[in-house]
């Protein structure tokens, strides 16, 4: 999990404070691990430190669950920022859609992401398998969704979730519209 780039999504949005205030109230496995930086951005960590993060952020910030929804969004604009930025740009919504299968896979060990049905201006979303993932993640992966597609020049962008998607929800469905 981007731990690191969650710590850096939420100080764009809300301040050294707020990140400050984030790591007092983690679990002390994961705080300890953050403060002595035994955490590198290119190795795997349990999903459980991921959801103590997002209800931390909400705790420190008082913000509610857009906050996830937030983070997702800023994070996936910073980890495709620079030199990635150059293929966002030859690519359009539906032909990234058509990878995120590969992309999903550089963050999660369980699970997966289909697009049975993708055409310009829409995609329906399949995750299935996606062990640990609570209303917070999915928030997050919202979020990151909603980023990519206007990376790749989609505007106007919708979710609407059609199933799943809440605590202990290990498939969801997401219809995705954009123009």
């Amino acid at each position: 999990m981007p731990i690191l780039s969650f710590l850096a999504a939420l100080r764009s949005l809300h301040g050294y404070d707020a990140v400050n205030r984030t790591i007092g109230r983690l679990p002390e496995g994961l705080r300890e691990a953050i403060r002595y930086r035994r955490i590198a951005s290119s190795e795997w960590y349990p999903l459980a430190w991921y959801r103590a993060l997002h209800s931390a952020a909400q705790e420190a910030t008082g913000m509610g669950r857009d906050l996830a929804r937030h983070i997702g969004k800023e994070n996936t604009r910073a980890d495709f920022s620079g030199v990635y930025r150059v293929f966002l740009l030859v690519l359009s919504p539906q032909a990234l859609i058509a990878r995120a299968p590969g992309v999903y896979a550089q963050y999660f060990t369980k699970g997966s992401i289909a697009a049975p049905e993708l055409r310009a201006g829409s995609a329906l979303l399949l995750w299935r398998g996606c062990e640990g993932f609570d209303q917070n993640v999915w928030d997050d992966m919202i979020g990151s969704v909603e980023a990519l597609t206007e990376l790749t020049g989609g505007k106007n962008v919708q979710i609407l979730i059609l199933s799943g998607g809440a605590d202990g929800d290990v498939d969801t469905d997401m219809q995705l519209t954009w123009s």
